[in-house]
């Protein structure tokens, strides 16, 4: 950590040192994604993840769920507590991964699921998907 560095303040990447973060400071707080040490840190073990799960994540919203199914397994691989792909994996096996004709491209998470009450169809479904 540089001595003149505040808690708060970006620590640039070395390979960013030239740059003058002060024109990206204007845009937002995209610029510290690419520039911030500790971010870029903390994101390595995801890197493979994000675009996986996005993949995942389109196949849901696109109601192609069967599809899904590879990707999210991929993510859960990677990162076994994900609750996003936990919960979306948990949500398309009620359904036994055939989307519903109410499908939207989302579901409200407001829905009242009793996932306690359904938790043993829900592991029967995600066992015969995995075999």
């Amino acid at each position: 950590m540089p001595d003149e560095h505040e808690i708060g303040d970006l620590i640039k990447l070395q390979e960013y040192e030239s740059i003058n973060i002060e024109s990206f400071k204007n845009k937002g707080v995209d610029y510290m994604f690419t520039l911030d040490s500790d971010i870029v840190g903390l994101q390595e073990h995801i890197q493979e993840f994000g675009p996986i799960f996005r993949q995942a994540f389109v196949l849901y919203i696109s109601g192609k769920w069967s599809e899904a199914w590879i990707p999210l397994c991929r993510c859960l691989e990677l990162w076994e507590e994900d609750g996003p792909s936990i919960a979306m994996q948990q949500f398309m096996a009620l359904y036994q991964f055939h989307t519903p004709p109410s499908w939207d491209n989302f579901r409200d998470i407001d829905e009242k699921i009793n996932y306690l009450e359904l938790r043993d169809q829900i592991e029967e479904t995600l066992k015969a998907r995995k075999a």
